[in-house]
């Protein structure tokens, strides 16, 4: 079993997603192999997707899975039944998905064929970890809840329902330090719906009037055509960084067949490579894209950018939620208004104080804090609208906010 998982193998059953086939050899004899199963592999495949992103829990997904009609594989004595949510949790944190083949905690390059790749993989264990002590699935969903605070006391506000005595209930926002006594916070619930059209009104105000959008899109392009010569370079030494790790695993394992390296020793330096290899693979996918498209896709945001109050009405739930993280820190709330904390960039450029040279210096000087623009702009096939926000990485993607066609 040993040396069949050295050789890329699979020791025993093939996980879900998989299926143990026959096959012949070059010589004609029939061996036993692993091959994708087409019903259930891409659904595997598109559970990793959607937990990287975040905004899922393992209960939310293992019901997702259960309703897209993910079951386990059906066996002689009983039929095939939907996955529990510590199987889902199990799958997820399989590097036999990635293309690795797990015996006795040694990791070894499997022969067969990956579901996902290194980086999706490398975020999924990111938030598996950063949930290692439990989710906890919110009552009272809103999105924006985590965006608003108390125009009193600076308190995150909360939703309540309030029910009168003909049983309509009527969801407001009440400040948590009024809700838990914590501060003496004096400050009133406020009806949700009113809270949702002070912050539409609020969106008038910071959106890109058409001379800072014009200073904006040349010193981006000017500064997107200076990176053109540079993405060969990038990718060239990424490629690099790539195959010298992949030579680093090899040599790790063959040192460990001989006996130099020992087992605790292997399985650590197995996870630094895998960390190094998931962020390489991560800026490989960002730095090859077109840079045609890079363009074309600026040139689409910065057209919403222009009158994001009209994108924020045309977007649903959970892409306002993200509107709100892109512009603002915070969102106060007062009696009757709202105070917003904009972030950068559209703290300097929104303000009516700010003299023009200094505007195009906040446009010119202003860095999203991730690498370079070439790696930032192209992450524009990411699924939702403003997705990470204007101040860390996309804008629009291809399809802006109307459904791809």
């Amino acid at each position: 079993m040993e040396q069949k998982a050295k050789t890329g193998g699979t020791p025993g059953k093939a996980p879900l997603g998989y299926r143990n086939v026959a096959a012949l050899n070059a010589e004609g004899r029939e061996v036993r192999t692993v091959a994708i199963d087409p019903d259930r592999a891409p659904l595997i495949t598109w559970a990793f997707q959607a937990y990287a992103t975040g905004d899922w829990t393992l209960r939310r997904l293992a019901v997702a899975l259960e309703e897209r009609s993910l079951t386990s594989r059906p066996t002689t004595r009983s039929p095939g039944r939907p996955l529990a949510i510590n199987s889902v949790h199990k799958i997820l944190r399989a590097p036999y998905y990635k293309g690795e083949v797990t015996y006795r905690g040694v990791q070894y390059p499997g022969r067969h064929q990956p579901l996902i790749d290194e980086a999706t993989w490398a975020r999924v264990q990111e938030v598996l970890d950063a949930r290692a002590t439990g989710e906890r699935s919110r009552e009272h969903p809103h999105y924006l809840k985590s965006s608003v605070f108390c125009g009193g006391c600076g308190s995150r506000l909360i939703v309540t329902m309030s029910k009168n005595r003909y049983g309509t209930v009527y969801p407001y926002f009440i400040c948590l330090g009024r809700h838990s006594k914590g501060n003496g916070c004096t400050r009133k619930a406020v009806l949700i719906s009113v809270v949702e059209e002070l912050v539409e009104d609020a969106y008038r105000t910071i959106q890109l009037d058409p001379e800072a959008r014009c200073q904006i899109e040349a010193r981006l392009r000017a500064e997107i055509a200076s990176t053109r010569a540079g993405i060969d370079a990038e990718v060239w030494d990424f490629t690099t960084q790539k195959e010298r790790l992949l030579t680093e695993r090899t040599r790790l394992l063959q040192a460990h067949y001989a006996g130099a390296v020992p087992l605790d020793l292997l399985k650590s330096e197995q996870d630094r490579i895998a960390r190094q290899l998931g962020a390489i693979e991560e800026r490989l996918s960002a730095a090859n894209v077109a840079i045609d498209d890079v363009e074309a896709n600026l040139q689409r945001a910065l057209d919403y950018a222009t009158n994001c109050y009209r994108g924020y009405l045309a977007a649903g739930p959970h892409v306002r939620r993200l509107f709100n993280q892109a512009f603002f820190e915070k969102i106060y709330v007062e009696d009757d208004d709202v105070r917003v904390a904009l972030h950068e960039p559209f703290k300097t450029l929104t303000d009516p104080a700010t003299p023009s040279y200094v505007r195009e210096e906040a446009t010119a000087s202003y860095k999203p804090d991730v690498p370079p623009l070439t790696e930032v702009l192209s992450k524009n096939n990411k699924p939702s609208s403003w997705d990470e926000g204007l101040n860390e990485t996309i804008l629009v993607p291809p399809a802006g906010f109307e459904p791809a066609t």
